[in-house]
């Protein structure tokens, strides 16, 4: 799923780069970009492990040509993280909640 949304960032990346060396908006735009070759590892990672909306991540990696390689480490990083959470959660929270309501 954050493949397709890096690709179709991808393919809308031609009219996007007119508008960073446009007017005001285009400074924000550069800003936003700057940040993100600064940080966006990190920020593609934190963004994969929590319920934040990741396809926005994706998008706007597509656009600004971020390396692909990059975002599919990152991606993967946080998913890792993400579901490895989920299952320790699962896990020692089955047995907490037996103990808690004597079930077990």
């Amino acid at each position: 799923m954050s493949f397709s949304t890096y690709g179709a960032g991808l393919y809308k990346r031609a009219p996007v780069k007119a508008k960073v060396t446009g007017d005001a908006g285009g400074v924000l735009l550069y800003r936003a970009v700057c940040y993100a070759v600064g940080g966006g590892f990190f920020v593609i990672t934190i963004f994969a492990a929590t319920p934040l909306p990741f396809d926005v991540v994706g998008i706007f990696c597509g656009i600004m040509g971020y390396s692909l390689r990059k975002f599919i480490v990152a991606t993967a990083i946080g998913k890792v993280i993400k579901y490895s959470a989920i299952a320790f959660a699962g896990f020692y929270g089955i047995a907490w909640l037996s103990k808690l309501f004597g079930l077990g």
